[in-house]
């Protein structure tokens, strides 16, 4: 392996090109096992409602329907991520118009459809709180009564019980009221951002084989394979060793696909059938049934000073996080660390609560609440340079954190270039000189943290014709991560870019990876 060039930062032709160019990639929906049945999954008509009564004999008894499962049918637990509080089937009650109720394998998926439509369900409809003012009233409908008594990570999930506040989370320094009384101008305004669906083109799919060892294996379109081995154990009641995940080609998530998503329905629906299951989300199951992205409603209110200084800044966001947690507490817990931006602010209060909802669950979605809250903290900036009538380029820079400052959780910043950034992107859009006509220019400033104590590893397997094989568990999900990992692996073990082969994850076979999240695969 001598005498191999630099690899690293050298353009190359990536690992999966020619077989995507030429339609010879296979993702989890091109898959089909021997035997293999198709899973359909029965959704409520209700955003809130208890289940009196599910009768599936008629759809039992049709020619070619295989199984029907409900939650009834095995005893299965709740799953979660910081908090546990999502059945994979519901019993008692549905908490958003879509949620599964029972689930169908059949011979082929108009069959599996036919037999939906036989199911009867007695449904009692409830009050529900429909977004983030009638959720968070005085008088709302609980999504979660119970949410007091849920397993939770107590480090980032703070609920208020008796509420539907999931977490709130809570950060603050100096005297907020002297703040605001030496401010020349306070400025308050209300920012509201829309739920969002990922949209990757490969939707939510598993397909699952329960064997007769009590070992399921599932193939799955996701971003995270280890995380859904434990959230699938944990849902349909395993052991994490009786799960095995293998992660074919993967069409897009952006977070959609961080979490358990199909997988337990399929394995669950697998073992009903005895035989393999594939089920897939219809394009307009992804947008009644996927995790989407967090609409918040964010509340500021600042000081500022004529010469610029912001004296007082106080952050109220509230995150709708729909009918599960789904990651929404990790995401509201998020924002808070950038309640203020990136700002020396001296006197702050951020508050920042993630809410259940009656509606469809979100989770993560490419930021994980930095982008909603940063929309409205640099619109804020703005508005506060118009009431002083400063330049919004010289509030920001008046203000923008230094090296040795502090973050809003105390920690000493470190390699901290803002003004830099922000004086050479002023010169480079010409900040300074007149705009033509119908022209639009403004400046903004991002921060984001990513994930900490982040774990990965990669094993170098020598074959006897000096080529090298990848193994490593990093889910490729369009950004070229086994490319980049083999480039990586080509230049520290002397050989060339060609000669590295790379891994697919598969869960018994390669090791523990953290999963394709917060961009920090390569």
């Amino acid at each position: 392996m001598s005498g191999a060039t630099a690899v690293v930062g050298q353009a190359v032709r990536r690992k999966d090109a020619f077989r995507k160019v030429a339609g010879a990639a296979r993702y989890t929906v091109d898959l089909a096992l021997q035997g293999m049945a198709y899973g359909k999954l029965l959704r409520s008509p209700y955003a809130h409602a208890r289940i009196r009564r599910i009768e599936t004999g008629e759809a039992l008894a049709m020619p070619g329907v295989l199984a029907v499962v409900t939650g009834h049918t095995f005893p299965t637990g709740l799953w979660g991520t910081h908090v546990v509080d999502e059945p994979v089937f519901p019993i008692d009650r549905v908490r958003f118009r879509g949620e599964p109720v029972a689930g169908v394998v059949a011979l082929s998926e108009e069959l599996a459809e036919e037999a939906l439509s036989r199911i009867e369900v007695d449904y009692e409809p409830l009050p529900a709180a429909v977004d983030i003012l009638a959720a968070i009233a005085p008088d709302a409908p609980l999504v979660h009564p119970e949410l007091g008594r849920y397993e939770r990570n107590s480090a980032v999930c703070r609920p208020v019980s008796g509420t539907n506040i999931v977490n709130r989370t809570v950060i603050r320094r100096g005297e907020l009221d002297a703040g605001f009384a030496a401010a020349d101008a306070v400025v308050e305004a209300t920012y509201t951002t829309q739920a969002q669906e990922h949209v990757p083109l490969e939707p939510a799919a598993a397909v699952a084989d329960w064997q007769r060892d009590g070992r399921v294996t599932i193939w799955t379109s996701t971003q995270c394979p280890f995380t859904v081995r434990e959230q699938v154990a944990r849902a349909i009641r395993v052991g994490v060793g009786q799960v095995r995940v293998v992660v074919p080609d993967v069409g897009g998530g952006f977070g959609a696909k961080g979490n358990m998503r199909l997988e337990a329905y399929a394995a669950l629906l697998s073992r009903a059938a005895g035989r393999p299951v594939k089920l897939v989300h219809t394009r307009y199951e992804e947008f009644i049934g996927s995790s989407i992205g967090h609409a918040a409603r964010i509340t500021l209110r600042a000081g500022v000073r004529r010469d610029g200084r912001i004296t007082a800044w106080h952050t109220q966001a509230w995150f709708d996080t729909g009918a599960y947690g789904e990651s929404g507490e990790m995401v509201s817990w998020q924002a808070a660390l950038g309640g203020v931006g990136p700002y020396r602010v001296e006197n702050f209060l951020i508050e920042s609560h993630c809410v259940y909802t009656n509606k469809v669950p979100a989770g993560p979605f490419r930021g994980m609440g930095w982008p909603q809250i940063l929309w409205a903290v640099e619109s804020h900036i703005d508005r506060l340079a118009s009431a002083i009538g400063m330049d919004p380029l010289q509030l920001r820079l008046a203000n923008a954190v230094r090296e040795g400052d502090l973050s809003v959780t105390g920690e000493v910043l470190e390699s901290v270039a803002l003004e830099e950034c922000l004086t050479e992107a002023a010169k480079a859009i010409g900040w300074d000189k007149p705009q033509a006509p119908g022209e639009g220019r403004g400046i903004a400033c991002v921060m984001k943290s990513s994930v900490q104590n982040s774990t990965a590893s990669a094993v170098a397997q020598l074959n006897e014709d000096g080529t090298l094989r990848l193994v490593i568990s990093a889910a490729e999900t369009g950004a070229g991560a086994p490319s980049a990992m083999a480039q990586i692996a080509a230049e520290a073990l002397g050989t060339s870019y060609e000669r590295v082969l790379v891994t697919a994850p598969d869960t018994d076979y390669t090791p523990f990876d953290r999963g394709a999240i917060s961009d920090r695969t390569t």
